[in-house]
């Protein structure tokens, strides 16, 4: 039954969508339960897109890693533009007030707070391993 659903064009499309649609599900609730509650379903939705990447790796050919100098050159060229456009372009005040909210812990729970730095770890990883392969693979591979 399994092998039947794999082969079929709707799993190659459920396993492109599902894990981006429950992240970004998971991002919308964020803002629901506080200032708190916004890091805890951070790292909840972390957790939960990282274990979607794992159970979807197989099936979708793109995840597979090579290595290539293009693909190195081409991430450090993206890099210094992505960097040297920052601060030379408006940040429009309607899509996000008139100040967006910033994600700090340190300020939450206190400066030398173990959660503080255990939610910052958090963020880092998922911003920089998770949010990248989940993106990467509905935008490019699905859209």
């Amino acid at each position: 039954m399994i092998a039947k659903f794999n082969s079929s064009p709707y799993f190659t499309y459920l396993v492109r969508i599902v894990p981006f649609a429950v992240f970004a599900a998971l991002t919308l609730a964020q803002g629901q339960f506080g200032e708190t509650g916004a890091y805890w379903i951070y790292a909840f939705k972390t957790l939960i897109g990282a274990w979607l990447i794992w159970l979807t790796r197989a099936y979708v050919k793109e995840m597979r890693w090579h290595f290539s100098w293009e693909s190195v050159v081409a991430g450090v060229v993206v890099f210094l533009i992505w960097v040297g456009l920052d601060g030379l372009y408006p940040i429009p005040g309607f899509l996000f007030g008139e100040r967006a909210a910033s994600f700090n812990p340190l300020q939450s729970y206190g400066e030398g707070s173990a959660s503080a730095w255990m939610f910052i770890s958090v963020r880092v990883l998922g911003s920089s391993l998770v949010v990248p392969m989940l993106e990467e693979v509905f935008y490019r591979s699905f859209l």
